[in-house]
């Protein structure tokens, strides 16, 4: 440090005026341009955070937890719902050496039930090593804190949404589920994010502290701290060279301790009242506007918090819930009116192929037994509900629907033999005048051809012969044999 001009400048050992940094736990903000000094500020604390891939340095002895005595370790607890493998003995290096440490998760969580899962999950993992030393981490004073960065790009490869998940509307309710259900369970929680990722937070995620990723000049000054982010940050950390993250705190550390027991529940808990059922999620929230799975079953609750029973339009598709909440799926029976809920729940209408047999469901989602005209044509459901096909008796009257349902109407071939339907659908019998011609279907239906019937003869297409010589006999013009030629 050398006064010119009444100006303060601080220059490298090569004699170049530097940039902004860091000297033991003071900060120096230096003039770009100028290279004046503009101000100090006192720095609360330092540390470094670490994970699996800082095992190898931490075996061979390069990185010794014994430098960290004065100052704390945040440690990655886990991935998603897994726990890094290497937590477990570096929390057992920190107690040993009477270390302050905290923990951070790594988000894989791509919805509001992800985030819930993953803090769940970590509180566990917490408990676990809780057992471990005697029912409580001494040193675990640095809180918890919320990586929900895509730094290996798996949420923008994953994310199944409308547009990309880096969106407030999509982050904030993340973040701020995992953070409220840490806290919910007596431990303090935070968010790490670069400072690019601080528009992604909104005012829900106002009361949560930014630990901010802002490395500065890194290649400049690979170890060095080249800005300042207290404006919007309680931690920094400004620098990962020699594959170490180093970072500093802008508060007390006083202000990370946890609020008290690590304790809470680690499940969600269903209350009553006189309005109906509500669950209350590990962040002490009731579920509100959403589906839950609790212990395998399926719920609604509504805007109210309530859950849904009995039927329930949601977004546009309805549904059937039992007394006990819980979604039912499959054949229904209300008010001996017959129901089918597809695998998502959801009530079908129209035709609909269920256990290689087709059965139809009315708007209403009842299910259809009996005749049915159906764009145009009519199909027959027995009295369990399933379509018919090929014939049918019904009462006196035979009909025969196509393999597809349909009901045969006019001339049909079957089996090699023709046979003639009226538009009702009923097979006819007897003599039948079609298009001009007359035809004889006998009492089983079957078209008669080349053979007398009574004083007619019908012919090899079926139609009756009219005047004409039939070998030795002749008709007339109505088809009668005439007994005087």
């Amino acid at each position: 440090k050398y006064t010119i001009d009444n100006l303060n400048y601080y220059f490298a050992s090569s004699g170049e005026i530097k940039h902004s940094h860091k000297i033991g736990l003071t900060y120096y903000a230096i003039d770009p341009n100028s290279h004046e000094l503009l101000y100090t500020k006192k720095l609360m604390g330092e540390g470094i955070d670490v994970s699996a891939h800082n095992w190898y340095n931490y075996q061979s002895g390069k990185l010794k937890f014994e430098d960290y005595k004065d100052k704390y370790i945040i440690i990655r607890l886990g991935y998603s719902e897994t726990m890094d493998i290497r937590a477990e003995a570096y929390v057992d290096k920190c107690e040993s050496l009477g270390i302050p440490y905290g923990f951070y998760i790594y988000s894989y969580a791509l919805s509001v039930k992800d985030a819930e899962d993953e803090a769940v999950a970590a509180l566990k993992n917490i408990n676990k090593l809780k057992a471990k030393h005697g029912g409580t981490l001494k040193n675990f004073t640095m809180g918890m804190w919320f990586d929900m960065e895509d730094a290996d790009g798996w949420k923008a490869r994953n994310w199944t949404g409308n547009g990309g998940f880096q969106k407030a509307s999509i982050i904030s309710p993340i973040v701020d589920e995992f953070c409220s259900t840490i806290i919910a369970n007596g431990i303090y929680c935070g968010v790490y994010l670069s400072d690019s990722w601080n528009i992604y937070l909104d005012s829900s995620c106002n009361s949560y502290d930014r630990w901010i990723a802002h490395w500065g000049l890194q290649n400049s000054y690979p170890n060095n701290m080249t800005n300042d982010v207290s404006r919007n940050a309680v931690m920094h950390q400004y620098t990962s060279a020699e594959s170490l993250d180093k970072n500093v705190i802008y508060v007390d550390k006083s202000r990370f301790k946890n609020s008290g027991k690590i304790t809470g529940s680690l499940s969600g808990k269903w209350k009553s009242d006189a309005t109906g059922w509500r669950y209350m999620r590990p962040n002490g929230r009731f579920c509100k506007s959403q589906w839950r799975i609790i212990n395998g079953k399926k719920y609604h609750f509504g805007s109210d918090g309530y859950m849904a029973t009995g039927w329930k339009k949601i977004d546009g598709k309805w549904y059937h819930f039992k007394e006990s909440g819980a979604l039912e799926y499959g054949w229904l029976t209300v008010d001996n009116k017959k129901y089918f809920l597809d695998a998502n729940g959801v009530m079908v209408t129209g035709l609909r192929e269920i256990s290689n047999e087709t059965y139809f469901f009315e708007n209403s989602g009842e299910m259809a037994v009996g005749w049915k005209k159906i764009d145009g044509t009519w199909y027959y459901f027995d009295q369990d509900g399933a379509m018919q096909t090929g014939w049918l008796v019904r009462g006196s009257r035979k009909y025969y629907l196509e393999q597809d349902g349909k009901m045969v109407t006019g001339w049909k071939k079957l089996s090699g033999k023709w046979y003639f339907f009226r538009d009702s659908g009923a097979m006819h019998t007897g003599w039948k005048k079609i298009n001009n011609k007359w035809y004889y279907m006998d009492e089983k239906g079957i078209m008669q051809a080349n053979k007398w019937i009574g004083d007619y003869y019908v012919e090899g297409n079926g139609a009756m012969a009219v005047d004409k010589w039939i070998g030795k006999y002749h008709v007339d013009a109505s088809g009668k044999w005439d007994e005087t030629r």
